[in-house]
């Protein structure tokens, strides 16, 4: 069996997705023979077995040109490859809403062969007119996969798919890095890109007024795109974390904020992917991702309705936690779990 896998969206977009690609182009190998599309020295160390073929940047264009360019030069690059190796399965990683219909009419057979991976892709349809008729007019004639079941459920009962053709796989999961919870020394941390800042410029102001985190000797490490702040206790870091101070924070964290924005809807989040698999207690705003799993995982996922709420939950450490329940999202979103569903899609089909 052949698997062609690629980014339809240029690099600039999806660099965030690096160990995520790693990962799936990991296990895809061992499912059947598989070419990879990227830049030149995009991955490294993929198994040898991969056969990647380089494609170009289009550096010579900028903005939106740049963007349509790259997906649209992707596209007739794995037309002229598919021509060649005749293979059984496409996986775009990413794609783009618009020039997708353009692969669909390109590439014969898409309906039966061209898989779509949905990671932010459902929010940004949904959050555009256009967008959403065009995603109705092409969405029952390709394959999806998402990256949790409830983001699987909505395309299903909101666009009429048929079930077999809305897959999910587990996100996978970072390495486990400190099981014991007695040694960490932070009380929460809330590090994802995807912060809203009201939550962390509210967090600044009640420190600078109420000294709160110094005076309850909670130490609490939030990162932001514009602030920055630090006493001691409260740590609000500006803009980029490097990846070992990344692993860090999440390794000595007894719990984990997700201030997510009232507009991240049906999209999976890697940062709760690697709380909860290094034994920390997610508490997240209401949204449906943390609506999800607060109700699947009640013990070790919390919802919160505001600061106050949140301060009253750090301040108790009421978190009463279930290890069965670390334990079942841990094995749902392991290795074994991901190649089985993987297999479940493609070799079993194949």
């Amino acid at each position: 069996m052949k698997i062609l896998f690629t980014n339809m969206l240029e690099p600039v977009i999806v660099k965030g997705h690096k160990n995520f690609d790693s990962k799936i182009i990991n296990f895809l190998s061992e499912i059947g023979e598989l070419v990879v599309v990227c830049p030149q020295s995009w991955y490294v160390d993929l198994p040898e077995i991969v056969k990647v073929y380089n494609i170009s940047n289009y550096s010579n264009l900028s903005g939106r040109w740049a963007y349509y360019g790259y997906a649209f030069n992707i596209i007739n690059y794995v037309c002229r490859l598919d021509k060649l190796f005749n293979f059984d399965y496409i996986l775009f990683e990413s794609f783009e809403n618009y020039l997708i219909v353009y692969a669909l009419f390109k590439i014969r057979n898409a309906r039966t062969r061209v898989y779509i991976m949905h990671h932010n892709n459902v929010d940004n349809i949904e959050s555009n007119i256009k967008a959403n008729m065009v995603f109705k007019l092409y969405c029952k004639r390709v394959n999806h996969i998402t990256l949790d079941e409830f983001i699987s459920n909505h395309l299903i009962d909101i666009y009429g798919l048929n079930r077999k053709i809305v897959q999910y796989i587990p996100h996978p999961m970072c390495n486990t890095l400190n099981k014991n919870s007695s040694t960490r020394v932070f009380d929460c941390i809330g590090i994802s890109n995807s912060n809203e800042e009201e939550w962390i410029e509210e967090f600044i102001k009640l420190e600078e007024r109420e000294a709160w985190f110094l005076n309850h000797k909670k130490k609490v490490v939030f990162r932001s795109r514009f602030n920055k702040f630090d006493n001691g206790f409260l740590k609000v870091i500006k803009g980029y974390i490097k990846d070992e101070d990344y692993l860090y924070y999440y390794s000595n964290a007894k719990s984990v904020f997700l201030p997510f924005p009232k507009n991240f809807h049906y999209r999976m989040s890697g940062s709760l992917v690697d709380s909860i698999s290094n034994y920390s207690v997610v508490i997240g705003t209401d949204i449906p991702l943390i609506n999800w799993f607060s109700h699947k995982y009640p013990t070790i996922c919390k919802k919160v309705k505001d600061i106050t709420d949140f301060l009253r939950f750090l301040e108790k450490e009421e978190y009463n936690v279930k290890k069965s329940e670390f334990n079942d999202f841990i094995y749902e979103h392991s290795e074994q779990a991901v190649k089985k569903v993987l297999n479940s899609i493609f070799f079993d089909r194949g």
